[in-house]
């Protein structure tokens, strides 16, 4: 077996996990976590993803992950993570990090809640935790994108209505007008809170997009959530979606399509529904430049997602504006799967590079 890296990680990153502060259904994934859980910085990170890749071996080690992360295991995580912070753990640090490895080297978790509506409202619920705050308001807001969808959810966002957060209060109220299709009430909730004077800015601020949302119309709704769905790997809501908007819709914020997302965070189940919907791979991307075989290019595990693209129609001659083709970008980002099936599709021999 090759040699873990030890050598990049920095002295903290090396002291060795205390058991007894693992919750017990973690204990299967610390020798990996040990090796890999980087605690120095983004710089470690990055090197030790390069050094996963470099070596067929180190990486299976991580991609072994998924298989020990259980439903046990993730419901025990998340326990812990309610009762500890990265900054007093130094085991709750070494496990984050690692995970932000995965995310790295585009390793995905599995996920173990069926019932998204009831994933939403035990985030609601939460009380515990440096997160728990925000977990609430964006709990919110996303019940708030389903809409009628979400109805199983009113006992618990009414009871919400009470939150200590004027935020997540904000968010609430628009989870609820949308749910109960009776806006005036929350709208005047809403203007109510930021009529408060005492609210931090960052809070006004989530409030006041809460009221934004209110008014938005109902078409670009839809569209924020279809990009939503992309990024969460939403499969059921896209499948929904894509009959009912115009996939090669950007957002009217970032001008990003769901396509650019699913594909920015490695979803090819995404990527497949959105272009059997009527997905575009030939849009070029927020900036005019590249499209979406050059964004594929470019992703660690971008093969799936090439061959999808190809197989709907992306051009793999198009350049972007420096006048690179999608191929050109997997050599300049040593790609070596991407360049293969690249170079196979364009009649491109290794050295003509």
């Amino acid at each position: 077996m090759s040699q873990r890296p030890q050598c990049l990680l920095d002295r903290r990153s090396c002291l060795p996990l205390d058991a007894f502060r693992v919750p017990r259904e973690l204990h299967g994934l610390m020798p990996i976590v040990q090796a890999w859980g980087a605690v120095a910085g983004e710089e470690e990170r990055y090197r030790l993803a390069d050094a996963a890749e470099a070596d067929e071996t180190l990486l299976a080690e991580l991609e072994r992950v998924p298989k020990l992360w259980t439903a046990k295991a993730a419901e025990a995580f998340e326990e812990w993570s309610d009762r500890e912070t990265l900054t007093d753990s130094y085991e709750m640090a070494k496990f984050y990090f690692t995970f932000l490895l995965l995310d790295e080297l585009s390793i995905t978790l599995p996920s173990h809640q069926s019932d998204p509506i009831a994933a939403l409202v035990s985030d609601l619920r939460k009380t515990k935790g440096v997160a728990a705050g925000p977990r609430r308001m964006f709990a919110a807001r996303h019940l708030a994108e389903r809409g009628p969808e979400a109805r199983a959810a009113l006992d618990a966002l009414r009871t919400a209505l009470d939150d200590p957060l004027p935020e997540v209060r904000a968010w609430v109220c628009v989870a609820l007008a949308f749910i109960q299709g009776d806006v005036e009430p929350y709208r005047s909730a809403i203007r109510q809170l930021l009529a408060e004077q005492d609210h931090p800015e960052i809070a006004r601020m989530y409030i006041e997009s809460a009221l934004e949302e209110l008014d938005r119309p109902p078409d670009e709704r839809a569209i924020r959530r279809l990009l939503g769905a992309a990024i969460t790997n939403d499969l059921e809501t896209i499948a929904k979606l894509v009959r009912m908007v115009d996939v090669n819709r950007p957002d009217s914020q970032d001008n990003r399509t769901a396509l650019d997302l699913a594909i920015g965070n490695d979803h090819p189940e995404a990527v497949a529904l959105l272009l059997q919907g009527g997905a575009d791979p030939n849009q070029r991307d927020r900036f005019g430049d590249q499209t979406a075989l050059h964004q594929a290019a470019h992703r660690r595990r971008g093969g799936p997602i090439i061959e999808l693209l190809l197989k709907h129609g992306a051009d793999p001659g198009l350049k972007d504006k420096k006048g690179r083709t999608p191929l050109d970008v997997a050599r300049e980002e040593a790609r070596k799967a991407n360049i293969r099936l690249l170079e196979a599709v364009t009649g491109t021999k290794p050295d003509q590079a």
